[in-house]
C-alpha cells in the first residue's frame, strides 16, 4: 500500500514531537553533512533539484521555450542518479578509495546531465572535483638532536622537543570496522644512536596481553 493509505487505515495517530537520526553510523549525520566536500555536493544537487523544478512548471504552464516531456524524463533520470544517498557517504574526510576521482566525477556528470538535457548551461563548479586527496598522515620530520632518557617516560617536554612526529590517519573505514592501536610515533637522532618511541592508545596495551618487547642493538660497522 501507499503511505497514504496506510495511515488512512491506521485510524488515530499519536504525535511524534522528534525523530531520532538513527543512523546506524554513529547516531548521526555527520558522514554524510559533517563536511565541507558533503555541503557543495548536496548545496550542487539542490541547485540542479531547483532547475529540474522550474523547467517542469515551465512545461506544465505550456511556456515559450519550456522543455519537452522527453527532455524533463531525461533530466529526470540525471536527477534520480544524483540523489542516491551514498554519494555523500564517500564525500568527506571519512572514507577513500582508489577510484575517488572517477566517483567524484561521476557523481558531477549525473548532475550536469541534468542541466544538458534541459538545454540549460550547467555551473562552472559542475566542472570541478569536490572530492579532495585524503590527508592519510601527518608526517613532521626531525628539526633538530635529541637527548633521550630511556625509562619508559617523556621525563621533560623538552626530552622530545625536535624528534620526528608520525600521526597515522585514524578515521574509519570505509565499513567503520578499523581498530586502532597507535597514537603516535616519535623519533630522532643523538650523536650515536637513533631513538625510536611509539605512544600507543591505552586500551591497545591490555590487547597485547603477555607480550614481550625487546630492543637489540649491534656494534657499528667498520668502514
Amino acid at each position: 500500500m501507499t503511505v497514504s493509505e496506510a495511515i488512512a487505515a491506521a485510524g488515530q495517530i499519536p504525535q511524534n514531537n522528534g525523530i531520532f537520526p538513527a543512523s546506524w553510523i554513529n547516531a548521526n549525520f555527520d558522514v554524510w553533512i559533517g563536511s565541507s566536500e558533503d555541503v557543495a555536493a548536496w548545496e550542487l544537487l539542490w541547485d540542479a533539484r531547483e532547475a529540474f523544478g522550474k523547467a517542469e512548471v515551465a512545461h506544465q504552464e505550456g511556456h515559450a521555450g519550456a522543455p519537452s516531456a522527453e527532455a524533463l524524463a531525461k533530466a529526470k533520470e540525471s536527477l534520480l542518479a544524483g540523489e542516491g544517498s551514498d554519494w555523500c557517504w564517500w564525500y568527506g574526510p571519512e572514507h577513500s578509495t582508489a577510484n575517488d576521482a572517477e566517483f567524484d566525477a561521476l557523481y558531477r556528470k549525473h548532475l550536469t546531465g541534468i542541466y544538458v538535457a534541459l538545454g540549460l548551461d550547467a555551473p562552472d563548479d559542475l566542472a570541478k572535483p569536490i572530492k579532495k586527496l585524503p590527508e592519510r598522515a601527518l608526517h613532521l620530520p626531525p628539526s633538530e638532536m635529541v637527548k633521550i632518557k630511556v625509562d619508559g617516560r617523556e621525563s621533560s617536554y623538552f626530552e622530545w622537543l625536535g624528534a620526528g612526529l608520525y600521526s597515522p590517519e585514524r578515521r574509519s573505514g570505509a565499513m567503520h570496522g578499523r581498530v586502532f592501536h597507535l597514537r603516535e610515533l616519535h623519533y630522532g637522532f643523538e650523536e650515536d644512536r637513533f631513538c625510536l618511541r611509539l605512544d600507543p592508545f591505552p586500551d591497545a596495551l591490555t590487547e597485547l596481553g603477555n607480550s614481550n618487547f625487546a630492543s637489540r642493538s649491534r656494534p657499528p660497522t667498520k668502514s
